[in-house]
């Protein structure tokens, strides 16, 4: 989420927008019996906005949007493009796209894409490399290779998505990668995190940490880098005999992780994932609370994708968290981003039918506003210059 870019309101156009226009493009996918959808829109407001997904611009399957530079890229997971646009009169103009069909990628979707430069980015191939291509020239221009990573019999390797896992911090992009069986509720206790040289596209180190399932990360002011678990980690340690979640550090300066803190001494014992950090010292959390569930609590799946998680805000320099009230039980599954002088926090429904933007500050860290409800799992939000 780090690499996110982020413009403050009233700043000089880039190429890809046009002044007086809309201020925000977020978007949202929408699963139904037949066919996923993503809907993108263009917003003016965070105050009470136009969410309605019949003024959206609708991109049928599972596609994604990112923005960068300016330009609204939206990735097709059916034919594997990426198309760049414009926006212009309030609308998207498209500008250029790019196949990546015969560079061996399976997913173009931006958890698997990361911008490390103005003219270029990383498309993962799994846990065997990275296409590198230019999104100014929208063109392919050369890869990296990582070695074969073979883990344990009945383990799969896994790469952290990209849109929530990756930092980019002097030079260096860290990526992490774990492994777990298939229904990704059994891991192994260590996970590693690959530093690549983005100056000069090349494996750096693999460095290997104590703690499972590392697919998130944040910074500090002072640029800690903290990573910690999705979802699928608290569910497994919850409910099956699984390594307990953890969040691993970075420190400024550093080439040394370390062991922040266990998720079950910040949250009262409970297992977490997702460790955001909001600025001036606060942050939040997602736990998860099996004592919720009604109906099959023994079985992982059932437990982690329901309304059984509740929000937390964290005290950095105490190391310690505690449960905001004011949030109802969700899915646990939150993005948030760094949106105008505050941050977005987009938290899911238990069922992912509907997802509640609030705005998250310091001054909000024990009752964030609500500012608006929109249909489906929305998991993106993005200044426009």
């Amino acid at each position: 989420e780090e690499e996110v870019p982020t413009v403050p309101g009233g700043t000089t156009p880039t190429d890809g927008t046009a002044e007086g226009g809309p201020a925000y493009a977020l978007s949202t996918l929408v699963f139904g019996p037949d066919q996923t959808s993503l809907y993108v829109m263009l917003i003016d407001s965070l105050d009470n906005p136009d969410v309605d997904l019949a003024n959206a611009r609708e991109f049928p399957g599972a596609a994604d949007m990112w923005v960068h530079d300016g330009f609204v890229y939206v990735a097709n997971g059916e034919d594997l493009t990426m198309t760049k646009f414009a926006v212009e009169d309030g609308e998207l103009v498209e500008q250029d796209r790019i196949g990546f069909g015969a560079s061996g990628a399976t997913n173009v979707a931006f958890w698997n894409n990361t911008f490390v430069a103005s003219d270029k980015a990383y498309l993962s191939l799994g846990v065997d490399g990275y296409v590198i291509w230019n999104p100014d020239a929208m063109e392919i221009t050369g890869s990296i290779d990582l070695d074969a990573w073979n883990p344990p019999d009945n383990f799969v390797a896994r790469h952290g998505f990209h849109d929530r896992s990756t930092a980019l911090r002097d030079g260096k992009l860290y990526h992490p990668f774990y492994a777990s069986d298939p229904s990704f509720f059994v891991q192994l206790q260590t996970s590693s995190i690959v530093v690549i040289d983005v100056e000069t596209d090349t494996v750096e180190d693999i460095v290997d940490v104590p703690c499972p399932g590392l697919d998130f990360v944040t910074r500090d002011e002072s640029d800690n880098l903290y990573f910690s678990s999705w979802v699928f980690a608290a569910g497994g340690a919850a409910v099956l005999d699984q390594p307990q979640t953890c969040i691993s550090r970075l420190e400024a300066g550093s080439d040394a992780f370390d062991t922040w803190s266990s998720f079950r001494d910040l949250a009262g014992g409970l297992e977490g994932a997702a460790l955001y950090y909001t600025g001036d010292g606060t942050g939040i959390l997602a736990a998860l609370d099996p004592t919720n569930v009604t109906k099959n609590g023994e079985d992982a799946a059932a437990v982690t994708f329901g309304a059984n998680w509740r929000m937390w805000s964290v005290d950095f320099d105490n190391i310690s968290a505690s449960r905001i009230e004011d949030i109802d039980w969700n899915a646990g599954a939150h993005y948030s981003w760094p949106v105008d002088d505050g941050n977005i926090m987009l938290l899911a429904e238990g069922d992912f039918s509907a997802t509640t933007a609030y705005q998250h500050s310091t001054e909000l860290a024990q009752s964030p506003a609500e500012l608006f409800e929109i249909q489906g799992w929305t998991i993106r939000i993005f200044d426009l210059p």
